[in-house]
């Protein structure tokens, strides 16, 4: 589109009501002004034809039917004829069939500002002159038997109208179709292609889009095409995490029920060692009994239907309560919890950040140095409350630090749950229970080695 067109309707209105009724008062606009350019043309057409007719002999005629007293008469044929009203004055005096008031009036007034002295009287000589030529159109003047009249000849404007109407009505009509037309098109054109991507939605394919151009239009149907966009982009990225998260439940799943197998026909062959190998299995049990608890836990928290129990709680007794449980599951590795915090009242659910940051700290402790310190503060602000958890482990590299809060995701260096005990479920659980308080966790390398969280809960958590 070339820039004018682009000036012009960057004035054109936004909403789809105002774009209707602009294109209504456009055509409406555009009738109205053919119409009078049709009546214009059709009136310099009548008047053509009225003026080009053959009025020789009409003075005499005229003449004859003073006479005779038959000028109505004559007036009648004549407008019959002739398609014009003939009309004739004595002085102010119409004579035989009167003119319509209006014009009467304003044939008097024209005469009674004619000029007057020398140039009144050169205008009757001129005027006797005329008597001895033929008519002349519109309007003139003859002499007869001393006394002067005044003849003129008005075009009908009945017949004016007759040939306008028709021709009216029928630009009225055009008008409207086009308007019509323009508004249908202006809906239908759009819709249809939203409907169309709609279908091949609903088929399953999830790479159906309404067309740039219809998104980015500047109203309504704009607006509805940009929404459904977004909304089937979401869409598949939830599909696409679905059949993600599937993928890895089944191998979650598949590897511990592939080790029960194999301890169960290794007991089965050698029942000497059963025992051995039914430790193993029991082992296995648990291991299939934390995955489950933690994908209930993450399907609960991700489905949007968990309801948060809030309450106005101590954060620091709850980092302590966390700090405590951790260092007593990995008493064995030696490794402690710093805490820094001062006295903040949150208003939250107090058991789901509980679990949130047990994961995350649990995530540090298993990644921490034997003998190592995994560090939890608080720092207060007007606007959020940022909790940090660092451990002085190996660290992330930055690609991986977007997806360590995608369900089951670990990094290359812990690939193995038998290896960390984990699941790589813990962080995505945290990230869905911190995002239902208004919040948001990021993960970043920190300076000196290790991995750094930051929990942060807006202002209105604050007590």
């Amino acid at each position: 589109m070339n820039t004018p067109a682009k000036k012009i309707f960057a004035y054109w209105p936004r909403g789809l009501f105002w774009r209707v009724f602009i294109t209504i008062v456009i055509a409406v606009a555009i009738s109205a002004f053919t119409t009078f350019g049709l009546f214009h043309v059709s009136a310099e057409r009548h008047l053509e034809r009225v003026f080009a007719q053959d009025y020789t002999g009409l003075s005499d005629q005229i003449k004859q039917a003073l006479d005779d007293d038959k000028l109505i008469e004559l007036q009648s044929e004549f407008k019959e004829e002739k398609h014009a009203t003939l009309v004739v004055f004595e002085g102010r005096q119409p004579l035989g069939t009167r003119p319509r008031p209006w014009l009467a009036d304003k044939l008097t007034r024209n005469n009674s500002n004619k000029r007057k002295g020398k140039e009144r009287e050169r205008d009757r000589d001129q005027n006797r002159d005329r008597d001895a030529r033929d008519f002349e159109l519109m309007q003139t003047r003859l002499h007869h038997k001393g006394r002067e009249y005044r003849v003129i000849i008005v075009p009908n404007t009945s017949d004016i109208r007759e040939v306008a109407r028709p021709l009216g009505i029928l630009s009225f009509i055009a008008m409207l179709v086009i308007a019509s037309s323009t508004i249908a098109w202006m809906f239908s054109r759009p819709l249809r292609e939203v409907q169309s991507a709609a279908r091949l939605l609903s088929t399953g394919d999830t790479t159906a889009r309404v067309s740039a151009k219809v998104a980015r239009r500047n109203d309504s149907i704009g607006e509805l095409g940009s929404d459904f966009n977004h909304m089937a982009g979401r869409i598949q990225l939830l599909l696409d995490a679905q059949q993600q998260l599937l993928r890895d439940v089944s191998h979650e799943l598949r590897t511990p029920l592939a080790r029960m197998q194999v301890a169960l026909v290794l007991a089965q062959d050698n029942p000497g060692s059963s025992i051995k190998h039914l430790d193993r299995m029991e082992t296995e049990i648990e291991r299939l009994d934390d995955l489950i608890g933690n994908i209930l836990s993450l399907s609960k928290v991700e489905s949007g239907t968990t309801q948060l129990e809030e309450s106005e709680f101590e954060l620091c007794e709850l980092i302590e309560q966390v700090a405590q449980d951790a260092e007593f599951e990995y008493s064995s590795k030696g490794t402690k919890v710093s805490i820094d915090c001062a006295i903040t009242h949150l208003y939250g659910d107090r058991d789901r950040l509980h679990s949130a940051m047990e994961n995350i700290v649990r995530n540090a402790m298993r990644y921490s140095k034997t003998d190592g310190t995994v560090n939890m503060s608080v720092t207060t602000r007007s606007n959020d409350t940022t909790i940090t958890i660092r451990d002085h482990g190996p660290g992330v590299s930055e690609d991986q630090l977007s997806s360590l809060f995608k369900a089951f995701y670990r990094t290359e260096s812990a690939r193995s749950a038998e290896k960390t005990g984990g699941h790589g479920v813990g962080l995505a659980i945290a990230r869905s229970i911190v995002s239902l308080h208004g919040g948001t966790i990021v993960a970043r390398n920190a300076q000196g080695g290790g991995l750094e969280i930051s929990i942060k809960l807006p202002a209105t958590r604050q007590r």
